[in-house]
């Protein structure tokens, strides 16, 4: 069965539609560990120097 190139671009398309998805989902989680270690690192370098302080 030959599919003319349309009918081929579409089937690609359909084909890495779970890819992308996965992707952009991968992408989004690592970006909100990226923002929490970077909020929480000032804290915690901040609570180390307020003990160190106290000794």
């Amino acid at each position: 069965m030959n599919l003319s190139w349309s009918e081929q671009l579409e089937a690609l398309l359909n084909a890495t539609d779970g890819n992308v998805a996965r992707t952009k989902t991968n992408l989004i989680e690592h970006a909100r560990v990226s923002i929490v270690a970077a909020v929480v690192s000032p804290w915690r370098l901040c609570c180390r120097m307020n003990l160190l302080s106290s000794l």
